[in-house]
């Protein structure tokens, strides 16, 4: 996947950029700006700590050159720790300073800008930064087609056929996002929101629904606490800017 086409599925990706090499930062910083991501600037610890929970976890990649040590350190710490990718040179060894994530990926100095971009594309594109979102709808088909979209776009997508299914998946799971269908059997979608912000308050929730009068049915859940809504029938472009929007939003 080119960087135009991820810009356009994902948004500006949100690089956290922390190391104590100031030519490194700014040759990297320079870089990546021109090349369209957003890039936060930390002098140390402390300030990446300040900007992950400033910006809710919602950054995709840090490129810092802390050791393992320091790394593995964060888990807890950070808001929520995002892909990695470890600076080193000459004199730091993968494994130096403790063990390594076999997660990471590494960028050896000097620094050439083809190799800083290619390692960046490839960290931001990795399974392990995919965010998930669950869609509940009773339409077989068309939740399959909107589960297939999704995971076509590089998230995760679980489906529901109703709200009691949603339910019983989420006693066990924390999704990034809920898409949800308001008249479903069971359960139905604004009993659904009501139950889910009670639970999480701040669950970024998706109502769709494209039955008679559904506009108002979209109104109603807007007023309960959905983030955005949808009316059917859906469009590909509409879904994905949809979803995206709601992922990246602060």
């Amino acid at each position: 996947m080119n960087h135009e086409l991820h810009h356009l599925i994902f948004g500006p990706a949100v690089i956290l950029l922390m190391a104590r090499d100031l030519d490194s930062r700014g040759f990297i910083r320079n870089l990546l700006h021109h090349r369209g991501y957003s890039v936060l600037e930390a002098a140390n610890e402390q300030h990446a700590k300040i900007l992950s929970h400033q910006t809710q976890g919602k950054i995709d990649l840090m490129i810092t050159d802390a050791t393992p040590s320091q790394i593995i350190g964060w888990r807890g710490q950070f808001a929520r720790l995002p892909a990695i990718l470890r600076l080193t040179d000459s004199t730091t060894e993968k494994d130096g300073g403790g063990p390594c994530d076999p997660t990471w990926a590494f960028l050896r100095k000097p620094l050439a800008a083809e190799e800083v971009t290619s390692k960046v594309r490839t960290a931001l594109l990795s399974p392990k930064r995919r965010q998930q979102v669950l869609i509940v709808d009773d339409d077989r088909p068309l939740r399959r087609m909107t589960a297939a979209l999704l995971e076509a776009a590089g998230y995760t997508a679980s489906q529901a056929a109703n709200g009691r299914e949603a339910l019983d998946y989420l006693s066990g799971q924390k999704p990034d996002m809920v898409l949800t269908e308001l008249v479903m059997p069971e359960v139905e979608g604004l009993q659904l929101i009501r139950q889910l912000l009670k639970l999480d308050p701040r669950l970024k929730i998706v109502a769709m629904s494209g039955v008679s009068r559904a506009e108002t049915y979209l109104k109603v859940a807007t007023r309960l606490g959905a983030r955005a809504t949808l009316l059917k029938p859906l469009t590909a472009e509409v879904l994905l800017q949809t979803v995206r929007d709601m992922l990246f939003e602060q």
